[in-house]
């Protein structure tokens, strides 16, 4: 049984889109409570049934850098055939956006945003290997497994 997956710019782009906002959120609440959490302290049950509010939160606060991060990404694919250099220029996108949405805010929680930021565009980007276009691979993919080209 062979695996067809379509490699498309809007497939990537999407990934981030989905991904980002969730992971960033929970990730930036698990950064400001994660000491409590770790020691299982009165945080630990109260941060666990936060967790969907932390990842709907990441949608309202994320999601412009998610999609600008995704636009970045998808752009560049094509021009960057190595996995790791391409995960690398989408975590650092991911970064460079999430701190810069809120440096007018404050350093310390723009600092906090890029920790999360970088954290959900390289998850997402790992999740979007599988369908991020390459040169000349844009049509129909044989078994694609995440990590190769291919």
């Amino acid at each position: 049984m062979k695996t067809t997956i379509k490699r498309s710019f809007g497939r990537t782009m999407l990934m981030f889109v989905v991904l980002g906002p969730p992971i960033g959120g929970i990730g930036l609440g698990l950064i400001i409570f994660g000491r409590d959490v770790l020691d299982g302290g009165h945080l630990f049950w109260g941060t666990l049934t936060m967790l969907p509010l932390l990842a709907a939160l990441g949608f309202v606060y994320g999601i412009i850098p998610a999609t600008l991060t995704g636009f970045v990404a998808s752009a560049s694919s094509e021009r960057i055939e190595s996995n790791h250099l391409w995960l690398a220029t989408a975590t650092t996108t991911g970064i460079i956006l999430s701190g810069t949405t809120f440096v007018f805010l404050s350093r310390e929680m723009a600092f906090l945003m890029s920790l999360a930021g970088g954290a959900a565009a390289f998850v997402s980007g790992v999740a979007s290997l599988a369908v991020r276009p390459l040169r000349g691979k844009t049509e129909r993919a044989e078994k694609v497994t995440p990590g190769t080209d291919g």
